[in-house]
């Protein structure tokens, strides 16, 4: 049953405008006009707290209220409902975020409407009175703890809060510069897996390496000492490629010039080409010389090909205006060469025999020393993030035409070297575009072994990658397992 006020009647009660209320208690006529005036407060108050306001149209009313933001800003506020009396001990707030979010907050009350809503963009009014708001800190707490849990609420799931190591392992990102529509949402940041992979692989191989692992569609990078420079030796085939590919864009040569290649133009170590090369040169073309150098390293094609589109000036040039930063180009296979072992190359060596005879000639020690001032300042040095940047920016289209990126891509697909380095910790529906490098040896001591190449997921995400061993006395098949480790790891992490 609803209790009559104690000093008064129910006429009295709803000649004042209130109705009836559910109460275990009498309350007089001078008790409601209290909490009418006290409930005014309140609402003015969390009207202000709530960064919105009653509306000057709406009468007075005793009654608890409800507020929307609707849109981006909080000036958009609009009361929802209004009701004619607040009860004492307050109300409860339903709706979710507050008040940051603030999708609603409703104060339920105990009586019916009395007061309409304004329409979108109404002006509404601020309140004037200020007065203490009983649970005002206890609101403002459930708000705090809203937005902290809103900003929780980013963070992926599963994630480990990555700690900075003091060791020469660095973690970079970038916003990246291009993100296929196709591809499924991935991590904005290198997953601890990968980190922790990357960081195992450097610090326990015995030898100096450099490792680079750059995600091209997220821009993160992933490095193990990657702002070293090392020698590059056949992986600045990359380049010479790159600058050929460029010229034919510009209109200044076709793939299909064709080019005569004398004995003179012989160079040293690998070079299929030589084989074919009589008394009267071999007659070929620009395209047939990209193929050797890139899918065979043939040393000639290469060196024939540096020269025609301007030489060592001409590719560091190119770097330079292209962006491709911690990439050196050296002086060219044979002076190289020559320089590495602790010569100066003579035209008469052009074929190699000369070269390999003057080197054999040579005392350990004098070589020694060669071989260690190339190591310590590598003329033709790249670090292992700049040549993950500039297999990046070849893959983004950033380099060179659609058609000369897609030729240039498909020729590193079909390298034949190298195909127990990186290749080999590939799973099925990844793909591989590489260069391989190989330098000299001395003794037990090997140089400038790398692999660098294009890593692509099967749903298209890419991975720049890049393992630089500069110098190391490990046999050949443990250096390859590091290489195959690195695209295992990368798989890995990906899958997950």
């Amino acid at each position: 049953m609803l209790n009559r006020p104690r000093n008064g009647t129910l006429r009295d009660a709803q000649q004042a405008g209130t109705p009836p209320i559910a109460t275990a208690s009498r309350i007089s006529t001078a008790s409601l006009a209290r909490r009418r005036r006290r409930n005014h407060d309140v609402a003015d108050r969390m009207a202000a707290m709530f960064n919105v306001t009653r509306p000057s149209s709406a009468p007075p009313c005793d009654g608890a209220w409800s507020a929307a933001v609707q849109g981006q800003g909080s000036e958009e506020g609009a009361w929802l409902r209004l009701n004619p009396t607040l009860h004492p001990g307050y109300a409860n707030l339903v709706g979710g975020g507050l008040p940051a979010s603030l999708r609603r907050a409703e104060c339920v009350a105990r009586r019916s409407p009395c007061a309409p809503v304004p329409l979108r963009g109404q002006a509404l009014t601020r309140p004037k009175r200020e007065v203490s708001l009983p649970f005002e800190s206890l609101f403002r707490r459930i708000g705090i703890v809203a937005g902290l849990s809103g900003l929780a609420a980013c963070v992926p799931a599963g994630r480990e809060t990555l700690s900075p190591a003091a060791l020469p392992i660095t973690v970079q990102t970038t916003t990246p510069a291009r993100t296929p529509p196709r591809l499924p949402a991935r991590r904005s940041q290198p997953s601890a897996d990968l980190l922790n992979a990357v960081q195992a692989l450097g610090a326990g191989f015995d030898g100096a390496v450099g490792i680079s692992v750059r995600d091209i569609d997220e821009g993160w990078v992933v490095a193990w000492e990657g702002d070293t420079p090392r020698p590059q030796q056949s992986v600045s085939k990359l380049w010479v490629a790159i600058a050929v590919m460029d010229a034919v864009d510009r209109g200044q040569m076709s793939l299909a010039d064709p080019v005569t290649v004398t004995r003179s133009d012989l160079t040293v170590f690998h070079q299929p080409i030589r084989a074919l090369v009589g008394p009267d040169g071999y007659r070929t073309t620009i395209g047939a010389l990209l193929s050797g150098a890139m899918t065979r390293s043939d040393n000639t094609c290469n060196d024939v090909l540096l020269w025609r589109v301007g030489g060592p000036v001409a590719i560091n040039r190119m770097l330079a205006a292209k962006g491709i930063a911690g990439v050196t180009f050296g002086p060219g296979e044979r002076h190289l060469q020559a320089r590495t072992a602790g010569l100066e190359w003579r035209s008469e060596w052009a074929g190699g025999w000369g070269f390999l005879q003057a080197r054999a000639a040579m005392t350990y020690e004098a070589r020694d020393r060669a071989l260690r001032r190339y190591l310590a300042a590598p003329i033709d040095g790249a670090s292992s993030n700049g040549i993950t940047l500039g297999l990046s920016l070849l893959a983004q289209g950033k380099l060179l035409s659609a058609r000369s990126t897609t030729s240039l891509l498909t020729l590193m697909h079909s390298s034949k070297t190298g195909p127990l380095r990186l290749k080999s910790g590939l799973r099925p529906g990844w793909t591989l575009a590489h260069k391989t490098g190989t330098g000299q040896e001395l003794g037990t001591l090997s140089t400038g072994y790398n692999d660098v190449g294009l890593l692509v997921a099967p749903d298209g995400h890419r991975y720049a990658i890049a393992v630089m061993i500069a110098s190391t006395r490990k046999p050949i098949p443990a250096r390859m397992r590091l290489m195959g480790d690195l695209t295992r790891a990368v798989v890995a992490a990906a899958d997950r």
